[in-house]
This record gives C-alpha cells, structure tokens and sequence, in this order.
C-alpha cells in the first residue's frame, strides 16, 4: 500500500499547518529584514521553533505511517504544536517594541521602515496563531487510515 493511501484527514491537516507556518516564517523574517535595524535577536528563536515544529509534524506522519496510530505519534503531535506555539510567542515578542512605537504611540508614525517591520510582523503573527491552531485541531484527527482488521472503537 502506498503512502498517500495510508494518509487519513488529519495528516493532511497537519500538513496544512505546516505549510502556514512555513509561510508565517518567512513573512516574518521579511518583515525584519527588509530594513537595517530592525532585526531582532527573538528571530532566531521564531526560525528554531517553526524549524523544530515542522521536523516534529513530520515525524509525526511517519511515526503513524510506520506504526500506526499510538500514543508516541500524538505525543510527538503535541510537541509540534507546541513548538508552533513558541514560535508564536516568539515573533509576538519580537515586534511587540516596534508595535509600541507604532500603533500605540505617535512616535514612529509615518516612518515607512517602521510601520513595514510593524504591520508585515503583525501579519505573521496573525498567520503563526492560525497555524497553531490549524496543526493542533489536526492532532484531533487520525494520521493514518485505519486498517481493516483493525477493531472498531468503543463507545464510552
């Protein structure tokens, strides 16, 4: 059996979430690279999250594909969110001063570099929070297919 026929819903769920925060990430370090100064050190921690998150997502898939549905594949479901999660906080804090100085005071208003790290990093924080929470509502969701020999669930 292929691999794409084992896939159920909830890989192609996850794979979703990945793919959103893929792009979240690179809308991100757009926004803080576009202009000199406005990189900050919380970035490096917004790439390590998204990095770790789509390298556990994917060990998830294959866990499931390899071994089926067991706890080890949602545990390791759990931690991608998490990571994703992080990664959230992370670009949340990286433009939080920016966003200050923006949107809630007169300082840098009208100062196109500043109101591009703001607005950009605002939109990958918007696209982070729905990847979390695409990635976690796939962990609700089987990864593989179940088998035919496979017994059916018990109702509680």
């Amino acid at each position: 059996m292929g691999i794409f026929k084992k896939l159920s819903i909830g890989s192609y769920v996850l794979a979703l979430g990945v793919v959103l925060a893929l792009i979240a990430m690179i809308i991100g370090i757009t926004s803080s690279a576009k202009y000199e100064g406005f990189w900050e050190p919380t970035m490096g921690g917004v790439i390590a999250f998204t990095i770790f998150g789509i390298v556990f997502a994917a060990a998830a898939i294959a866990l499931g594909v390899k071994f089926g549905d067991t706890f080890w594949t949602s545990a390791v479901l759990v931690i991608a969110v998490l990571f994703f999660a992080l990664a959230t906080c992370y670009m949340v804090m990286s433009k939080m001063n920016v966003m200050g100085t923006v949107v809630f005071s007169d300082l840098e208003k009208g100062f196109e570099p500043a109101e591009y790290s703001c607005y950009v990093g605002l939109a990958s924080s918007v696209i982070y929070i729905i990847a979390t929470l695409v990635t976690a509502v796939g962990t609700f969701f089987r990864v593989v297919r179940k088998n035919e020999g496979e017994p059916a669930a018990k109702a509680a």
